[in-house]
C-alpha cells in the first residue's frame, strides 16, 4: 500500500475515490440531488428548491489529482550486480511498479524524465502503461551526469509537481535549483553490499574514487563509516534546499512501511 503525497497531503493507494465531493471554494459543480436528513442544510440550493416541492442539494467535487514526475538518474553503477543478490535496478523496478499502480488507481497524472526520454504528465490507464513500457525499455549503463538531468528538468519547465528523483549518486550540488519550484523527494537507492559492506568482505568495492579491489574487513568498515558520513551530509544539504531525502537499499523488505510513514510525517 504505497502512498503519494505533496505538501503534506497524503493520498493512499486504497483510500477510495479519486475525487471527493464537498461544497466550498475552488470546487467544480458536479450535480443536483435530493436532500436527505444526513446532509448539511447549508448545502441546500434554495433557487433550485423553489422550482420543485422538495429540497435540492447542489453537489461539488474537488479533484485530488496529483502531478507526479518520475526522474531516473541512472548511471552504470545503478546496474551493479552480485550473483544471487537483488541489485539496485531490481529494487527500483519494484518501487516504480508501486508508484505507477498507485497513480493509476488514484488517477494521478504521471510523467517521466530519464536520459533522453521525456514524457509529459498525463493521467489515464493507457498513458501509465506507456510510461511503464518506456521505463522497461530504457537503455542500461548510460553515462549520465546528474547536473545534465537537472538542466533537463529546468529546460522542460517542470514546476508545481511531485518530483520523485531516483538515484544512487552522492552529488547534489544542483538539487536546490529544482526543489524551489517543485515538491522534490530525493530517493537514494543503495546496493545491500554498499549498505552492509562488513557482511560481504569477499566483494571488491570502490570507495569514493579509490579503487580498492578485495578489501579486508577493517577496510569495509571504514568504507561504511565514510559512506554513512557522506549520506548524512547529503541529507542535511537536501533538507536545507527545501527537498526531502529518503534512503533504501536493494534487499530491504519493509521499505513500503517506512515509505508510507515518511510520506505522512515529512
Amino acid at each position: 500500500m504505497m502512498e503519494l503525497s505533496s505538501h503534506h497531503r497524503s493520498v493512499s493507494l486504497f483510500s477510495g475515490e479519486t475525487r471527493s465531493r464537498y461544497r466550498g471554494s475552488g470546487t467544480e459543480y458536479a450535480e443536483w440531488r435530493l436532500y436527505s436528513s444526513l446532509d448539511d442544510a447549508r448545502n441546500i440550493d434554495w433557487k433550485a428548491t423553489a422550482r420543485v416541492p422538495f429540497p435540492i442539494i447542489r453537489q461539488y467535487e474537488s479533484s485530488r489529482e496529483l502531478k507526479v514526475y518520475i526522474v531516473l538518474d541512472l548511471s552504470a553503477s545503478f546496474f551493479f550486480s552480485v550473483k544471487n543478490i537483488p541489485g539496485k535496478s531490481d529494487h527500483l523496478a519494484h518501487m516504480l511498479e508501486q508508484v505507477l499502480d498507485a497513480s493509476r488507481v488514484m488517477n494521478h497524472s504521471v510523467g517521466l524524465l530519464s536520459h533522453d526520454i521525456f514524457i509529459p504528465c498525463k493521467s489515464g490507464k493507457n498513458h501509465i502503461e506507456y510510461v511503464r513500457t518506456s521505463i522497461e525499455h530504457a537503455p542500461e549503463k548510460i553515462q549520465w551526469n546528474t547536473e545534465t538531468l537537472i538542466e533537463s528538468i529546468e529546460k522542460q519547465k517542470i514546476e508545481n509537481t511531485l518530483l520523485l528523483f531516483f538515484t544512487d549518486s552522492d552529488r547534489l550540488e544542483w538539487l536546490e535549483r529544482i526543489s524551489t519550484q517543485n515538491d522534490c523527494i530525493y530517493i537514494h537507492i543503495s546496493h545491500v553490499v554498499e549498505e552492509y559492506p562488513e557482511q560481504y568482505t569477499d566483494i571488491g568495492l570502490i570507495a569514493y574514487g579509490k579503487k580498492s579491489g578485495v578489501l579486508s574487513g577493517g577496510d569495509h568498515m571504514r568504507y561504511r563509516d565514510a559512506r554513512t558520513r557522506k549520506l548524512a551530509q547529503i541529507s542535511e544539504n537536501i533538507t536545507r534546499s527545501g527537498a526531502s531525502f529518503w534512503r533504501t537499499y536493494s534487499t530491504e523488505e519493509d521499505w513500503e512501511m517506512r515509505w508510507n510513514y515518511f510520506m505522512r510525517t515529512r
